[in-house]
């Protein structure tokens, strides 16, 4: 991100690359929704056994 956002801003412009980064943060947030398991108030062995089970 360091190295390609200056490029991002002067090549592509702020509107483009601002949605670049939302889109990527809108599949992050669809990735963590379908494939983390909530593990709050869980053990560790409550844990294991969902991740074995899939």
């Amino acid at each position: 991100v360091t190295q390609v956002f200056p490029w991002e801003l002067s090549n592509l412009g702020p509107t483009v690359t601002f949605a670049i980064y939302a889109l990527l943060s809108f599949l992050a947030i669809i990735f963590v929704y379908k494939f983390v398991i909530e593990t709050k108030g869980k053990t560790l062995e409550e844990v294991q056994e969902v991740l074995i089970r899939k």
